[in-house]
């Protein structure tokens, strides 16, 4: 034959192989660049969801820039004028004229009179309103506003109703709560949906570590957050907090105690030690976003004025994209038991928060600590824990004053000989 031909041939076939085995390596490493990018582990970002996070911060989550001393001036003015005038407010008392509409039509609006009070009040108590309290405080408001003396027996009807509000309230509404441990396997697993926040199973475990509500992991920055590297311990300087309206601040210092040495890898294996220690998540995430580096031993500052936890675009992470990601990856992966959420059906913004107070009370840790870390004037800590402190009586440290207090009476029990 031919020698042109057959060499042809081998060039077409030796081709035809090399578009074959280069298929194959597409299709086997397409899945994996996939997985890093939309489960949001490491910085790995498949070229498709990188458009399309960019497209939705576009959208809605653009950083702003740094705003002006007149901007800043402004912006303080707005905020109190919220505190003063706040919109719940408003739609409480929106809400209160329309139940007035309905019970006593014969009846003005305003001014209030006690029998109106009394029959809205029972109402809202039929129909399920958790909060009356606040829609007659609203509605007082109003009534003062627009200049209406206020009576003794007015007064006696808004105490009243309150206390019909506050008769067999019933347990409060809880945010959903999740196990750490479980969140460390889905890391080690590479499991969890597509979200903008950078690295949101170390943010997130950490979150519910110090305890943080959604506001304050909002207005945590890098600058309220010191590493110092040769003592191996972090300090949190939480400027912004529900229960600090005058916004004095507090500060939280956390040291290494999980025992590893370095931060500079999180292999599968050290995922459910390691992600329960709040200095190792801290300096993972410093050093990875903010570009902290651990080489120098003396205490500083993380980074610049932007926030500490933040996205791919580095905006401020919001409450919904937490609870997003939660809720997206209790979907694929269980992240509690049975009955750790009987009485939770909601994913609210203290999920993280309840988390923590939980994982805190396995590991007996007292309750006046929690309630100090928690930054907590009333007994919501008691809420966050729930059944947790019972959960595993057994395992707990033989010094605990519940067994001592069983050793002490069989100590006092006199030893019973059988009878001959």
């Amino acid at each position: 034959g031919d020698p042109s031909g057959s060499n042809f041939h081998i060039i077409m076939a030796t081709i035809a192989w090399a578009l074959l085995v280069l298929t194959c390596l597409v299709q086997a490493l397409a899945p994996a660049s996939l997985c890093l990018a939309r489960f949001g582990v490491g910085d790995a970002v498949w070229k498709q969801p990188a458009q399309k996070l960019r497209h939705t911060m576009r959208r809605g989550e653009v950083r702003t820039p740094q705003p002006s001393a007149g901007a800043g001036e402004d912006s303080a003015l707005q905020q109190c004028e919220k505190v003063l005038r706040p919109a719940a407010r408003m739609a409480q008392q929106k809400t209160w004229e329309k139940f007035h509409r309905e019970t006593n039509q014969d009846l003005p609006t305003w001014p209030l009179q006690p029998a109106s009070v009394q029959a809205i009040a029972l109402r809202m108590k039929e129909l399920g309103y958790a909060s009356i309290p606040n829609y007659i405080s609203a509605a007082k408001h109003r009534h003062i506003q627009m200049g209406h003396p206020v009576s003794p027996q007015l007064m006696q009807a808004m105490s009243e109703a309150s206390r019909i509000g506050r008769w067999r309230k019933g347990p409060p509404s809880r945010s959903r709560a999740f196990r750490l441990d479980r969140l460390a396997i889905a890391y080690a697993l590479v499991k969890g949906p597509q979200t903008p926040l950078q690295w949101p199973h170390i943010a997130i475990a950490l979150m519910a570590l110090l305890l943080l509500r959604a506001a304050e992991a909002q207005n945590l920055r890098a600058e309220d957050v010191i590493v110092n590297v040769k003592e191996r311990k972090v300090s949190y300087h939480l400027s912004h907090s529900k229960t600090d309206s005058s916004a004095r601040g507090c500060w939280q210092t956390w040291r290494c105690f999980c025992g590893f040495t370095s931060t500079a890898t999180l292999l599968p294996w050290m995922a459910t030690k390691r992600m329960t220690c709040p200095y190792h998540l801290t300096c993972w995430l410093a050093t990875r976003v903010h570009g902290f580096d651990e080489g120098d031993p003396t205490p500083r500052k993380v980074g610049g004025h932007g926030p500490f936890f933040t996205t791919r675009a580095k905006s401020t992470v919001t409450p919904q994209q937490i609870a997003r990601w939660l809720t997206g990856l209790d979907a694929l992966m269980k992240l509690d038991e049975e009955h750790d959420n009987a009485h939770a059906p909601r994913c609210g913004g203290h999920k993280c928060r309840r988390a923590g107070a939980q994982h805190w009370a396995r590991r007996r840790m007292r309750r006046h600590v929690l309630r100090a870390i928690g930054r907590c004037r009333s007994r919501s800590i008691e809420d966050y824990i729930d059944g947790a402190v019972t959960e595993d009586i057994s395992k707990a440290d033989p010094t605990h004053a519940c067994h001592r207090h069983f050793r002490w009476r069989e100590e006092l029990t006199p030893t019973r000989t059988p009878s001959s």
